[in-house]
């Protein structure tokens, strides 16, 4: 197993002692060995009546392998709030009969023995455990100490140690200053459209400079990023956030093309990378761009405030009050501007700061610039922004192929989903570096790349998948997390009303695909490949 991925402790009460099985068994094996362990328990309560009544219930090791210390090592630092204490199962175990003690007390190095079966049940029903360690709780009865092996330290990243050069049609000591407003196409503006756009700045005495994209393709989202950090100005502004202004359009060509003043804004944050590894990759979701269409006529009040922002808190986005703003026109091209992220290049992770995306979509293939504008305009949420597109380039662009139907329901070992490329690319060192995978996000592949940039559909849909998480028992003593469920849910009508309802938790994700698609699947994490099938899932596959 990954440390990022372990079976963890659910809220079991005073009731239950967990048995973790760190190898594969059959159901009638566990429930042979449970039921001798509440023996034992019977046993030890007869010889103390003090002691509280507790029943052994086990956990299933669901891996397509024979867990070892390192996986125990793994799961113990994995507990939730760093607490825990529970009995194990290894193959050892199963040969002399003897039992692991896994403890974990918060801020304290977790620790794993070894003992017979009556000394560790014996431990396990010690009231206050996390008030000792293994050494008291055994108190002189024989057990083994195991070493387990030290944390391995995460891969951090650098901040700041990547080197951006300016494309060619801007002077390379470009650098944005309070006395001169300057603005970079992200299109090819012609003559005509840059004159204009200087008109509704208010630019009489050429004292505005628009550097114009030499390209007929537009600026890719790296291309955008990488001119930000170059030119971005000196001066952070309240709350750490910085602005460049661009020109950009929402159709590139045809009747609708009408470039507009579009103004990015990067949040930094006040935290330090050298803290626990959540704080880093909390700090590694502001490395990104906000960008927002703003009226040409407001461009000049707007320049002052990079340098000299308003005395207000909670500003969410650079805005002026100095000229009134006119009536909403919700046909101009300003408001149909989609807002929209652009992540730092190599950071593949969701945007957060003043402003955060509805969802994430995982781009696995390549595509051009005009294409992933054309996926903007098609997934565009209800409150009129985009959601934030992340270019990951681990698949190749490749035309649909037609794939005959499976014939079985069951996944095998070596069985192929449209998403194990991207757990692959989840369980990259450089990945967890920077992020953890999302609960819930949009990915398109080849297939579905073609069906939306084709236009054949009249409804499209997307592939959206969401975690599955695996309750163990009744009593939901534990939970692992071994798969995600996926299936196409149509924009339109279904996309948005799945992800509110998943985010609220008052429907199943198999409920609302019976809505809004034609069926599910699931992709397993590597490890359970093969020894899980879909069938041992608590899902209502009839009603999906």
């Amino acid at each position: 197993m990954t440390k990022f991925r372990t079976t963890k402790l659910s809220s079991h009460g005073f009731t239950t002692i967990p048995l973790f099985w760190f190898v594969q068994a059959d159901e009638e094996q566990r429930e042979s060995t449970e039921s001798a362990l509440n023996k034992v328990v019977d046993r030890l309560i007869e010889e103390n009546p003090e002691v509280d009544r507790k029943q052994v219930v086990g956990v299933p090791w669901l891996r397509n392998y024979t867990g070892s210390l390192a996986d125990v090592s793994d799961t113990v630092r994995g507990f939730e709030m760093g607490e825990g204490h529970v009995l194990g199962i290894d193959a050892q175990s199963l040969e002399d009969e003897s039992l692991l003690v896994l403890h974990c007390v918060n801020e304290k190095e977790p620790e794993v023995g070894r003992a017979d079966r009556q000394e560790a049940v014996g431990v396990l029903l010690k009231k206050d455990l996390f008030k000792y360690t293994l050494a008291e709780a055994f108190d002189g009865r024989p057990w083994t100490r195991i070493s387990i092996p030290a944390e391995s330290p995460d891969l951090a990243v650098k901040d700041d140690d990547d080197q951006y050069i300016l494309p060619s049609h801007i002077p390379s000591d470009t650098n944005l200053q309070e006395d001169k407003i300057v603005l970079f196409s992200l299109i090819q503006l012609t003559d005509e459209e840059i004159s204009e756009l200087k008109q509704d700045m208010g630019d009489t005495t050429n004292e505005i400079t628009i550097y114009n994209w030499p390209h007929e393709t537009p600026a890719s989202q790296a291309e955008t990023y990488n001119i930000f950090q170059c030119v971005k100005p000196d001066v952070l502004m309240s709350g750490g956030q910085t602005f460049v202004m661009f020109i950009d359009a929402t159709h590139i060509s045809g009747p609708e093309r009408a470039p507009v003043v579009v103004v990015a804004c990067e949040s930094a944050s006040e935290g330090v990378n050298d803290g626990p590894r959540f704080s880093r990759l909390e700090l590694m979701r502001y490395k990104h761009i906000y960008l927002r269409a703003e009226r040409a006529q407001q461009v000049k009040a707007l320049w002052p405030l990079i340098w000299h922002p308003p005395k207000r808190g909670g500003s969410k986005h650079l805005s002026s009050k100095t000229t009134p703003a006119p009536p909403i026109d919700w046909n101009s091209p300003v408001m149909r501007y989609h807002s929209n992220f652009i992540a730092k290049p190599g950071v593949a992770t969701c945007a957060t700061g003043a402003m955060s995306p509805e969802y994430v979509v995982y781009l696995l293939c390549p595509i051009t610039p005009e294409e992933l504008r054309t996926l903007q305009n098609m997934l565009v949420t209800e409150n009129g922004d985009v959601p934030q597109i992340l270019e990951l380039d681990i698949v190749p662009r490749e035309a649909r192929t037609e794939q005959e139907a499976e014939t079985s329901e069951e996944p095998s070992s070596d069985s192929i989903t449209p998403l194990d490329p991207l757990l692959e690319f989840f369980d990259t060192p450089a990945y967890r570096a920077v992020a953890d995978p999302p609960s819930t996000f949009v990915f398109l592949d080849n297939d579905a790349l073609d069906n939306l940039l084709s236009g054949a559909s009249d409804n499209p849909s997307v592939p959206l998948a969401t975690i599955y998480q695996h309750f163990h028992r009744d009593k939901m003593i534990a939970v692992e997390e071994p798969a995600y469920q996926y299936a196409n849910i149509v924009i339109e009508e279904g996309l948005n009303s799945t992800l509110a309802n998943l985010d609220v938790g008052n429907m199943w994700f198999w409920e609302l695909v019976g809505c809004y698609s034609d069926g599910m699947d699931v992709a397993f994490w590597p490890e359970y490949r093969g020894s899980m099938t879909r069938e041992m899932l608590d899902i209502e596959w009839s009603w999906s």
